[in-house]
């Protein structure tokens, strides 16, 4: 009994870490900012169903929303890499998309303005101790999801926090794509 038990136990463990490893979707999504006046749209382009899923081209679009009316204020080419996540400020003026996967040497933050720019940060900016990562099942994990929020809310610059797994709180000015520390 003993033994079936802790054989039962490995299969759950292994089920729950498959789980958490999950694969990209490449589906269409939304992102609402934190005060829900604004909706950011994440949508693959038409006529590319000949394609591989990872060679589609997509389109972020931002809307300013409320009860009756969706208004567009700004779009933009999205690289995706097929995970529908990001982050959207409360001015509608900002889309932050952060990689959770560390790659030293491939964007981890991509900054899309309304401005149409697009600004990255790389890995390797973040100087991250590579003792401090965490074996995963198909990376390093880097950066904690609950670890990153937007700041200076009501006062330029707008800027995000991020909290790497070494403890280190990094601040970005999304206006420029600068890390300030």
């Amino acid at each position: 009994m003993r033994t079936q038990a802790l054989i039962l136990l490995c299969i759950l463990a292994f089920a729950v870490k498959a789980v958490a490893d999950e694969p990209p979707s490449w589906r269409d999504f939304e992102v609402k900012s934190g005060n829900g006046k604004f909706l950011a749209e994440v949508k693959a382009k038409a006529d590319q169903k000949n394609l591989p899923y990872f060679q589609w081209k997509y389109e972020l679009t931002v809307y300013q929303v409320d009860d009756q009316s969706k208004v567009r204020m700004w779009s933009a080419n999205y690289k995706y890499d097929g995970y529908a996540e990001g982050m959207l400020s409360d001015d509608g003026s900002k889309f932050v998309y952060v990689n959770f996967w560390y790659y030293r040497d491939a964007p981890v933050v991509s900054i899309y303005g309304s401005d149409l720019s697009v600004k990255v940060l790389y890995g390797g900016e973040f100087h991250i101790n590579m003792k401090k990562f965490r074996k995963h099942t198909r990376s390093w994990l880097s950066i904690e999801p609950s670890q990153v929020e937007f700041s200076n809310m009501d006062a330029p610059p707008l800027l995000l926090k991020i909290l790497t797994i070494d403890k280190k709180l990094h601040i970005v000015d999304l206006e420029t794509g600068r890390l300030l520390r």
